[in-house]
């Protein structure tokens, strides 16, 4: 972990003895008044600790260059080490009688802004040149609601199965940000008004801290990106910090001196957090009790000081003292510089992405010594904060006018018609209901059961129902167009990241697979009653539920131990329902995909060309080995009938994303329009004939 700082060249140690008193001039300081109790004193080991906090961040994301899967806890660390710094400043100001909420936000403006300033400007840049127009236009959305500081509530809204994949929103990392900046817009009015009325902060305080972590563990259970990304779950993190501050201001009898126990506590705290970076990955339930390791163990950290020889000799080495001084400028611009160049089909590039973290460093200390400094300190502060908001409030219109010219489409013009027709691709199926299907289904008008509620009705001789997941719905385009050559009404019910087995269910967490239970209840009890319904296609994703967070089980509160089985089980259960009621069943597996390869890559490469027909394609073989024991589920089924799209979408050695230059794909593993339209007529070929294809035959 500690290469990726090394690897790039440092300043001399006379220079990061000048980032000492820089960092001491800015946060021991107070207010118009600039001056301190002579005991906050700059203590270089947290400084050094923000530096592992960030290296851990880095590594997180850098994948496959570094794997620490538990990397991005390095963010509360950082919530820890805010809550306390800040809280001190305002804790001191409130005793000397200095504290003012203009001078307050006037440094935050003149220590947040400038950086961030930078990198809106670059990304918006950037993503002129290489973003196609849906991408460019997110990311203007995502710069309107960066520049409020509300980067985690767009986040939290965004999160749904056809959003854009995280690696192609380069101010993902925002979110903290937000998060610490919507805290402190109320955290010192609450201080103040503790403080002046009950004379006990530590009440308000506590108070807040117990209704955070309750919402924390609440939501964490029930709904974990709400819980990942609100403010109100992540509060109590800062409040920690705070609590120390507190303590050691007003309570300073209570900070041990006894060099044995400090030295022990220390330990402790290091302990913690590297049982959180081993223990913590994104299969965890987070932040739940989980965030108690790292926090506590900052929080240790942080309380044994360099009284501790962890911190004196270890947090206090200068390397980490200096990438912990430029943490907050490599924080903002390592994830844009590694979100586009994975955009630019580099994601596995080791190489590339080496070269992209020493860059981030080079850039952070460029930010930190030419910007953000000569903004920071000197005359005239309020005047450079109003400034500044006006800048901010210009890089707000520069988003919203990309996101009201839709991205700036025009961009493309160049690459001709082939272009556009691929670009509707990428897109996909919109995700709606229909009033016929309402009304079929008995929903109530305009709000459906179901994620998918579609129903073609030509007044045909008989329905034809196709359920499962988003994959179901990206077939229902192409299937409904074969159909009318039948005469036959098409119904599409269907849930995302739900297989619609009988008795299974799937989600990635608590809530999700309630959701899938109850859905997947009012499918069958609609699919059993509904005597017009002589066919049913069921067509889901596959290794996604034998693997994963999302992986198949019986019961809501856990995962199954054996996905495979439960997914075999479920399929057979459902399979034997629908045959005794009457239907005929057929099942589509899982697409080929596009393997490591991103649609968007066919159309610009890291070249800047689109790619033919032959380079655009995934390997045969490597599909072939990836699906093995998902398609062994088949073997034993009786009375299914098995259409594998692989017969389709593979020739003898590739598996291609284009035909006739125009792609099969939208995303990874949903077809787009196009395809959805190119497999049809063979499926129902094999439905309308099913003597032509074997049950269980696989190439």
């Amino acid at each position: 972990m500690m290469l990726l700082a090394v690897s790039c060249k440092t300043p001399s140690e006379s220079k990061i003895v000048g980032y000492y008193k820089a960092w001491y001039d800015f946060y021991m300081l107070s207010n118009s008044k600039d001056n301190l109790d002579s005991r906050l004193k700059y203590r270089a080991d947290i400084d050094g600790l923000r530096g592992i906090a960030i290296l851990l961040v880095l590594a997180f994301h850098s994948f496959p260059l570094v794997n620490i899967p538990g990397g991005f806890i390095g963010v509360d660390i950082f919530f820890v080490i805010s809550g306390f710094l800040i809280s001190t400043i305002i804790f001191k100001g409130l005793q000397n009688n200095t504290f003012s909420f203009r001078d307050f936000y006037t440094r935050r403006i003149n220590r947040i802004f400038p950086s961030i300033i930078v990198v809106f400007i670059f990304v918006l840049v950037t993503g002129w040149f290489i973003l196609l127009p849906n991408e460019f236009m997110s990311l203007g959305k995502h710069v309107m609601w960066g520049t409020g500081f509300l980067s985690n509530i767009v986040l939290y809204l965004e999160t749904g199965y056809f959003d854009v994949a995280k690696d192609y929103k380069p101010l993902l990392h925002m979110w903290s940000l937000g998060i610490e900046e919507q805290f402190y817009l109320f955290i010192p009015a609450i201080l103040l008004l503790s403080w002046k009325f009950i004379r006990k902060p530590l009440v308000a305080i506590t108070g807040l801290f117990l209704i955070s972590f309750w919402f924390n563990i609440r939501f964490t259970n029930l709904q974990p990106d709400a819980a990942f990304y609100f403010p109100f779950t992540r509060f109590w993190e800062l409040i920690l910090g705070i609590f120390l501050a507190y303590i050691s201001i007003f309570y300073s009898s209570l900070i041990l001196s006894s060099k044995k126990v400090l030295e022990i506590l220390a330990w402790l705290g290091l302990a913690l957090v590297i049982a959180g970076i081993l223990l913590i990955n994104e299969a965890r339930q987070f932040p739940g009790w989980w965030a108690l390791l790292p926090t506590l163990g900052t929080l240790l950290l942080i309380y044994t000081g360099p009284q501790a020889w962890l911190n004196r000799k270890v947090f206090s080495n200068r390397i980490l003292v200096f990438v912990g001084l430029i943490s907050y400028p490599l924080y903002l611009w390592h994830w844009p510089l590694l979100s586009f160049t994975r955009i630019g089909g580099f994601s596995l590039r080791s190489d590339v992405i080496a070269l992209m973290v020493c860059l981030s460093f080079v850039l952070a200390w460029g930010t930190y010594k030419y910007i953000e400094q000569p903004i920071r300190f000197g005359s005239n502060k309020p005047a450079k904060a109003k400034f500044l908001l006006v800048l901010m409030f210009l890089i707000w219109m520069l988003g919203a006018t990309v996101v009201g010219k839709f991205g700036f489409a025009g961009r493309y013009e160049t690459f001709g018609a082939n272009f556009d027709e691929n670009y509707k691709q990428l897109q996909g199926m919109e995700v709606h209901t229909d009033s016929a299907c309402q009304k079929l289904t008995f929903t109530s008008v305009g709000k459906s059961d179901f994620d998918y509620c579609r129903f073609n009705n030509l007044n045909g001789n008989g329905t034809v129902a196709l359920i499962g997941d988003s994959h179901a719905g990206t077939l229902f385009e192409g299937l409904a167009d074969e159909l009318k050559k039948y005469k036959k009404n098409l119904l599409l019910l269907a849930t995302s990241g739900c297989p619609t087995f009988y008795n299974v269910i799937a989600g990635a967490d608590i809530n999700d697979r309630k959701l899938c239970k109850e859905k997947t209840e009012k499918i069958f009890e609609f699919l059993t009653k509904s005597n017009d319904i002589e066919i049913v296609i069921i067509a889901t994703r596959g290794l996604t539920y034998l693997t994963g967070e999302e992986a198949v089980t019986l019961n809501t509160d856990f995962v199954s131990e054996n996905p495979i089985q439960t997914f075999s089980h479920g399929l057979t259960d459902t399979v034997s329902l629908l045959n005794g009621n009457g239907k005929k069943v057929f099942y589509v597996p899982e697409n080929p995909g596009t393997g490591s390869m991103s649609p968007r890559d066919c159309l610009i490469f890291s070249d800047g060309r689109t790619l033919t027909e032959m380079e655009c394609a995934v390997d045969k073989e490597s599909v072939l080995r990836d699906r093995t024991d998902y398609i062994k589920i088949f073997n034993g089924i009786r009375d299914l009938i098995v259409i594998d799209p692989f017969l389709f979408l593979c020739t003898d050695k590739q598996c291609p994303i284009l035909y006739r230059g125009v792609l099969l794909y939208s995303d990874k593993h949903h077809l787009s329009p196009y395809g959805s339209k190119f497999i049809a007529p063979y499926i129902m070929r094999y439905i309308m004939n099913p003597h032509t294809i074997s049950n269980s035959k696989f190439q």
